[in-house]
């Protein structure tokens, strides 16, 4: 009996402007004080693309900032 091949994960994405900017207002919420400019670059252009329809690159740069603020939060 051949082998089944195994399934492949399941990944849940949105890729809505509404999850764009539920993204935004984590990042904004994320950290106490002031953003890193880095984040708040990635931030301000994401949400820029999702309000324009360009909803995955401006998710591209919204999950950067959150990666990138996970990295310097202690």
């Amino acid at each position: 009996m051949p082998a089944l091949p195994s399934p492949k994960p399941v990944v849940i994405t949105s890729d809505s402007v509404a999850f764009c900017l539920r993204l935004s207002r984590v990042i904004e919420s994320y950290h106490n004080g002031a953003l890193p400019r880095a984040v708040s670059q990635l931030r301000e252009e994401g949400t820029d693309l999702c309000r324009h329809g360009l909803v995955r690159p401006g998710l591209i740069r919204l999950r950067r900032a959150i990666v990138s603020l996970k990295r310097t939060t202690p």
